[in-house]
């Protein structure tokens, strides 16, 4: 099977395996439009397995899909960051906590406790997130940055995490999880980051949340803590209105 390379300056290149004499063998890399002669053809290709060449950015990524116009069809998102895109700097835009944005293959089973009668749950997703630079740092979410701030960091892909919830045992061993090796397609890295930016809407709508967040937060930091309800509170009002 051919596998994809999402190369720097948004290219794309096929890696093919070229078979030899005595079942031997050795991979060639082609570029998509010398084989396929239109991008039209990518749309067949979304779940080929993908690899990243080395140094591919967040800025190759967008390069990726305005060199293959078709890919923007995926999401109703893409016009909107596409214009935040083309609006940043030429180079330079970084965020000195991060060290790479990371796509995260995620396999998450949730058992319920028997006696909430419920079915067990098998979710896959892909989780996104900016890496620390600190050694055992907080991750970054990326859904309130603006793409001035991150779009020149080195985007990977990462070894999978199969994550299992059992609500049947006690706490402190409830949660299990264990990174496997796993691999990517094209559909995974185009749509699941679009996703990730786009969880908070359009650029406009993101940086709205994001300001009323930081108001939020600054009100909840000058108010004494007098005046905030105890959790008893909470629980007794919420009883009254049930």
């Amino acid at each position: 099977m051919d596998n994809l390379i999402l190369g720097k300056g948004g290219k794309i290149f096929i890696k093919k395996w070229i078979f030899e004499k005595k079942g031997e063998g050795k991979y060639k890399v082609i570029d998509f439009i010398t084989k396929f002669k239109t991008e039209a053809s990518i749309l067949g290709c979304l779940h080929d397995e993908v690899e990243l060449e080395e140094g591919f950015t967040v800025r190759d990524w967008f390069a990726t899909v305005i060199n293959f116009p078709l890919l923007q069809h995926l999401d109703w998102y893409f016009p909107s960051f596409i214009e935040e895109f083309v609006s940043c700097p030429n180079k330079g835009c970084i965020d000195k906590e991060m060290s790479s944005v990371c796509l995260e293959k995620m396999i998450e089973i949730t058992k319920w406790k028997e006696s909430d009668k419920l079915e067990d749950t098998i979710e896959c997703y892909i989780h996104i997130y900016g890496k620390s630079i600190a050694k055992n740092g907080s991750n970054w979410a990326l859904d309130f940055h603006p793409l001035c701030e991150y779009i020149d960091i080195p985007m990977k892909l990462v070894k999978g995490v199969y994550c299992i919830n059992d609500y049947n045992i006690p706490p402190n061993k409830s949660k299990k999880t264990k990174r496997y090796k796993t691999s990517y397609t094209l559909w995974d890295v185009i749509h699941s980051f679009i996703w990730e930016i786009s969880f908070n809407g359009t650029p406009e709508e993101r940086n709205k949340k994001a300001e009323e967040l930081r108001e939020t937060i600054k009100e909840v930091e000058t108010t004494p803590k007098e005046q905030f309800k105890s959790l008893e509170e909470l629980e007794e009002e919420w009883k009254e209105k049930t």
